[in-house]
């Protein structure tokens, strides 16, 4: 894939020669696919932490404390009214459920792995008596004697269900304790020849592709020491019968410095014998460099210095200097803004000159569109396709490729960790219009379906969100309704002794609302209910409509109210409170309050899950 420039500047030892290229590749896969992270939100249910108003690390005797004080403020038993009932019931079991979680080691443990979900159904297991035993089966009512860890995960009523979520869980675990002692890495790339099934110059020669060529090399990296790496791999090479092999040995060790420093060696022998020594370094917080040496009998020692520089915001460069008999200069410059990842890669070397450039845009969380052009002395290609994720640790993609070697389509299939199978399909040997065309015409319309497809995706995407708001937001005005009677009983208290009383309180996306208008509207009916005691301390919330991205949550803070002071703890995430939602999916939220205080008016805002405290000094608005 290295294109029309393929040989300008491959001495560079630092990326291509040994261990050393081994040892690449750390980033995200989905990055280097076009494949940010899936950021979209979570939508379970509502964390456990978030019901009791707890940051994730509470401990036993701060869950507890928590629960008894909301369990005694939303007991259905305080409500006289049915609708209030029926709400405050639904309330109290989300705190009873939360506590029930947080108060139970193994389910908390499932909890923050997992989610709520799996450790309700952690906890349903364990009350029906169910636990694993082995691989295979399952017990009921039996003594845990031989695996403590059984039953750690949840899982549903059915066992078979029961059995897939606590084997995936296992296989999770698994995978993640592999990862943090050993790092596999592994490329399979299999050439096949389809020019016969297209435009077969004989009728007896077979349509069926030929394979024609098979590469595939493999690493494992294990930690010696918490400094020290081994490195072992190997690489098999073989074209129409004719082909060859060698293995690798290396070793690494990290410095514990501010700079990051690292040293490396390696060893290859078999088909080329290449020995390699490294060193990297972090000159600056946006710059790296790093040398490295190597000799090769018979062409003797290959030097090569490299540097990473952040250029900007968005914008990466990266250069390269090698000295030796492939030596040369590599320029490359990567620029990710949006949905748009641009990169250009210059080489000039004594084998060759070339240049490439590549276009990716990201079509949705999922999908991507890739265009590409290659020219060098050795040749020149345009290559177009598309890819996507498959699933939460894989992806794959589809291209074609026209340039004057011939016509060609490429399969590849990533896997996170370092795992790839790459399936390039000759079509013509030679540079084909008609081919050519239509690779651009199955392209152009693979592209417009994929187009398509994202777009339904996207829309079925918005619908689910809209349903799940739906449901929060039914959840809320629950909540306020438990919360009512609660806050009217502490407005009226605060109210005669100059206590805290709040005035309005708002939360959700303030970036492009008239906050102060907005608490000043809500001061302003609070007041009108401070005065008038005949109308009970009721406060009528402000109207959410579809698609504002603010709620009402004046009656939430006021229930949070005790003796006076208002504290929620830093760290927790307010969305999920009682009164609370995220009516602003993926968008920085914010509590902005307005309360009196021994008859003083004060003003606070604070951002995301940030402490807040009340009252305080320097909330109290100046006059004027």
């Amino acid at each position: 894939e290295g294109g029309g420039g393929e040989g300008a500047g491959a001495g560079n030892v630092a990326r291509h020669g040994g261990w050393v290229c081994g040892m690449e590749g750390n980033a995200s896969p989905w990055r280097q696919e076009g494949m940010d992270g899936d950021e979209e939100t979570r939508e379970g249910k509502q964390g456990m932490y978030e019901v009791l108003h707890l940051a994730k690390g509470a401990d036993v005797e701060q869950v507890k404390r928590a629960y008894r004080n909301l369990a005694n403020k939303c007991h259905p038993d305080k409500h006289q009214r049915q609708e209030d009932r029926d709400a405050a019931q639904e309330t109290f079991r989300r705190i009873k459920e939360a506590y029930e979680v947080l108060a139970d080691e193994q389910a908390r443990e499932v909890h923050d792995k997992h989610g709520p979900d799996a450790a309700l159904e952690m906890l349903k297991c364990k009350a029906q008596g169910k636990t694993y035993r082995g691989n295979e089966r399952y017990t009921e009512g039996r003594e845990e004697d031989e695996d403590e860890d059984a039953g750690e995960l949840g899982a549903y009523t059915d066992p078979e269900e029961l059995f897939r979520r606590f084997a995936k869980w296992r296989r999770e675990q698994y995978e993640a304790e592999l990862d943090a002692t050993t790092n596999y890495r592994g490329a399979y790339v299999f050439g096949f020849n389809a020019a016969n099934a297209l435009r077969p110059y004989d009728t007896n020669v077979s349509r069926m592709p030929e394979l024609t060529s098979a590469a595939i090399s493999a690493s494992a990296t294990v930690p010696v020491t918490r400094k020290d790496y081994l490195n072992l791999g190997g690489n098999v090479v073989t074209r129409r019968g004719v082909g060859g092999g060698s293995v690798n040995l290396g070793w690494r060790h990290a410095f514990e410095d501010e700079a990051g420093s690292s040293v490396e060696g390696s060893a290859t022998l078999g088909a080329r014998t290449l020995f390699t020594a490294a060193t990297s370094r972090r000159i600056s917080e946006h710059c790296e460099a790093s040398f490295a040496a190597a000799y090769e009998p018979g062409d003797g020692i290959t030097l090569s210095v490299s540097s990473q520089q952040e250029l900007g915001e968005h914008t990466q460069g990266e250069f390269g200097w090698t000295l030796g008999p492939a030596g040369g200069l590599q320029l490359l410059l990567s620029h990710q803004r949006g949905k748009w990842d641009l990169r250009g890669d210059l080489k000039l070397g004594l084998n060759g000159v070339g240049m490439s450039l590549v276009a990716l845009k990201r079509l949705s969380k999922r999908l991507y569109a890739r265009l590409a052009a290659r020219f060098g002395t050795s040749g020149a290609d345009m290559e177009a396709g598309f890819g996507g994720r498959i699933s939460e640790r894989s992806s794959a993609a589809l291209s074609f490729v026209a340039g004057l070697q011939g016509t060609l389509a490429k399969i590849k299939i990533s896997r996170a960790g370092g795992h790839k199978l790459l399936l390039p399909v000759a079509l013509s040997p030679v540079l084909d219009v008609e081919a050519a065309l239509a690779l651009v015409a199955v392209a152009g319309l693979s592209t417009v379906g994929v187009i398509l497809a994202s777009h339904a995706q996207d829309s079925f995407n918005k619908k689910k969100i809209q349903e799940k708001l739906e449901v929060r937001h039914r959840r809320y005005e629950q909540d306020c309704r438990v919360v009512r009677q609660s806050a009217q009983r502490s407005r009226g208290m605060e109210s005669r002794r100059g206590g805290l009383v709040i005035l309005g309180a708002v939360y959700g996306d303030l970036s492009k609302v008239g906050r102060q208008d907005l608490l000043e509207r809500m001061e302003t009916r609070t007041r009108a209910v401070l005065e008038d005691p005949e109308r009970g301390m009721v406060v009528e919330l402000l109207p959410c409509p579809a698609g504002q991205l603010w709620i009402d949550v004046t009656d939430a803070v006021q229930f949070l109210v005790e003796n006076g002071r208002l504290a929620i703890e830093g760290g927790v995430n307010k969305s999920g409170m009682v009164g609370f939602y995220d009516v602003a999916l993926g968008k920085k939220k914010s509590l902005s309050i307005r309360y009196l205080f021994r008859d003083q008016l004060h003003d606070c805002m604070v951002m995301g899950d940030e402490a807040l405290s009340a009252p305080m000094a320097h909330h109290r608005k100046r006059s004027g």
